[in-house]
């Protein structure tokens, strides 16, 4: 069945194999042929070596389909590990009469790897030392890479400009766009019209209470989609940039008071369940001036201990052995956990490691994150939309130049802005107080009182989560000893 399949016949079936595994090996093998291709990587010497006509693989490399055993060594008893994939019966079992492991398990490398998960990850694989290293590797990339274009005829790399979230998050904005333009009857043809409707979208936004960085958004959205309004540069959309200003001066963009962030961390530690990771990642959000993204991508190796006895504890973004960037390519980018209103944050930190450096640091996902923040607004009494996780990037900023503990340069230096104009943007320490006083008399009695309680709620909440660690422990011990 064997030397058919390795000639160009029909495909052994899986009552063929077993009986040819069973007879150990064959009493005499036929001739090899002369094989054409290349020969196979070093990591798969071990196995026989195959002679065939060139075909290509499940995995798109050229190779040969079939294998001849020699005549002094027979047909090994796990033969049908040469077998493709796509040929391979699922539930097909080598090795002696007691049974063996699937032959996924008994050889790992005759399947391919999964495909990156993360652009970090993605940089590192396409990596090498060699132009020749580096060209076979973004050749199989581009072979095995799913086309999603956001519009008809875009190339990968233009797709690749943004990550994959963001392109979702685009995606479906744009749809938003264009269902709101077919249900006005709004044209979408020249770049006139699409500004205009995009002009009536904002306006839209706007008066459904949104902030205007959600208009912002669409924007951006729609211009990713429709390249040609990049060839107009700046002048691009004057009409709907000119109703983001105005959206900004009637609504600018609000700010979070450090008070209600206590709040806040407190009531997470006290509602939620395991809500102090919330808490801590908020605390961390706002010391930092950190985006969501990039604090719960913090590994618990990216949180470094001080040296001297009265040192700080600072985070390691993005690290350049990681083969991570930043939204702006930059690398291993330091901050110091050095903040007056939270100067435990970095102790508090280290209580959340499990001596796992390549785990996360907070353990959780955004969508967690955002329950837990959502859960404490209710908790409070706030409206739902009346603060979001990201405008605590806006609050650090903001409240270090208020109470002076920072100066305008140190602080945009922290939130690694560009420009003085993007700084400007973000920071909004003037209006500090006036977001603290439109908050209900209640609340802001109960914020008060959070910041003197914050530090002990965090501990207790770590108490209870290393308590939940042991219990969980135990519990897998004890499964493991087959005990109830």
């Amino acid at each position: 069945a064997m030397h058919s399949f390795a000639i160009g016949g029909s495909h052994p079936s899986s009552t063929e194999l077993m009986a040819v595994r069973d007879a150990g090996k064959l009493s005499a093998s036929p001739p090899r042929l002369a094989s054409s291709t290349r020969p196979r990587p070093s990591r798969r010497a071990s196995l026989p070596r195959a002679s065939s006509s060139a075909t290509t693989d499940s995995r798109g490399r050229s190779g040969t389909r079939g294998s001849t055993p020699s005549s002094s060594q027979g047909l090994p008893r796990d033969s049908t590990r040469l077998m493709p994939t796509t040929h391979r019966p699922s539930n097909l079992k080598v090795g002696g009469p007691g049974g063996a492991a699937p032959i996924k398990k008994r050889c790992p490398d005759f399947f391919a790897a999964p495909a990156p998960k993360t652009r970090a990850a993605l940089r590192r694989a396409l990596s090498a030392q060699t132009k020749e290293g580096r060209a076979s590797r973004r050749m199989k990339y581009l072979d095995e890479r799913p086309d999603r274009p956001r519009f008809e005829g875009q190339s990968l790399l233009e797709q690749e400009a943004v990550g994959p979230d963001t392109a979702k998050d685009y995606s479906q904005r744009v749809n938003e766009v264009k269902g709101f333009a077919l249900e006005k009857s709004f044209p979408l043809g020249n770049p006139a019209e699409k500004d205009a409707t995009l002009v009536a979208f904002a306006n839209m936004i706007f008066a459904n209470g949104d902030d205007v960085s959600e208009a912002t958004k669409y924007m951006a959205a729609f211009m990713d989609a429709n390249p040609d309004c990049y060839q107009m540069g700046s002048k691009a959309l004057p009409r709907t940039r000119r109703t983001l200003q105005g959206h900004n001066k009637l609504a600018p963009g609000m700010t979070i008071a450090w008070e209600l962030v206590a709040l806040m961390a407190l009531t997470m530690c006290t509602v939620c369940a395991a809500g102090v990771r919330s808490a801590l990642a908020a605390l961390a959000m706002f010391v930092t001036y950190c985006r969501p993204g990039e604090t719960l991508k913090l590994l618990q190796e990216d949180l470094v201990e001080p040296r001297a006895a009265k040192g700080h504890y600072a985070v390691n973004l993005h690290p350049l052995t990681r083969f991570e960037m930043s939204k702006v390519s930059l690398s291993d980018e330091t901050i110091m956990l050095d903040s007056q209103e939270v100067p435990w944050l970095g102790e508090m930190l280290v209580a959340l490691k499990t001596h796992q450096p390549d785990q996360k640091l907070f353990n959780m996902q955004y969508d967690q994150l955002k329950k837990d923040w959502d859960q404490a607004l209710k908790a409070v009494g706030l409206a739902r939309n009346w603060a979001v996780l990201y405008q605590l990037r806006h609050a650090g900023p903001s409240h270090d130049m208020l109470r002076r503990f920072r100066s305008r340069e140190e602080a945009k230096a922290r939130g690694r802005w560009a420009s003085d104009s993007s700084m400007r943007r973000y920071e909004a320490h003037a209006r500090v107080a006036q977001e603290f006083d439109k908050l209900p008399d209640k609340v802001k009695t109960e914020a008060i009182q959070a910041t003197k309680r914050l530090k002990s709620a965090i501990m207790k909440g770590l108490r209870n989560l290393d308590a939940f660690r042991h219990q969980g422990q135990r519990r897998d011990n004890r499964a493991q000893d087959g005990l109830p």
